[in-house]
């Protein structure tokens, strides 16, 4: 058999196998900085849900607060069923019907058509 020879030194196939190796690193780390850059947006995305829903939150103890307290129930008396206090007197204000005045529709007249030369002798000589 004939000494067979590879067209390649040792040196350029190990550089060769370190180029793809590194190759593939490169590859894998652009796939881990695109998973972290999406995975920035949806932290940011349920942030942003999780400070509004505190914010709703507050509102409804807000709400709660208010509504369980005694200024809420004395004024659902006082407006919604038209309660008084003792010594206090109810007054209920009627409006008048005959303080509203009927509008009186003005007939607007319709513009008359003149030709060119009556706007011209009106301008220059008038009526």
């Amino acid at each position: 058999m004939k000494n067979l020879r590879f067209p390649f030194s040792a040196k350029q196939v190990i550089i060769a196998g370190l180029l793809v190796v590194f190759v593939f690193l490169m590859m894998d780390l652009n796939s881990r900085l695109a998973d972290l850059s999406r995975q920035k947006k949806q932290l940011s995305t349920i942030q942003t849900e999780v400070h509004n829903i505190e914010r709703t939150e507050f509102a409804v103890q807000t709400q709660i607060a208010y509504a369980t307290s005694n200024l809420a129930i004395e004024e659902h008396k006082r407006v919604d069923e038209k309660k008084v206090r003792p010594g206090e007197v109810a007054i209920i204000l009627v409006p008048d019907t005959k303080a509203t005045p009927i509008p009186q529709i003005v007939a607007t007249p319709a513009p008359t058509h003149m030709e060119k030369w009556q706007v011209w002798w009106t301008l220059f000589f008038g009526e």
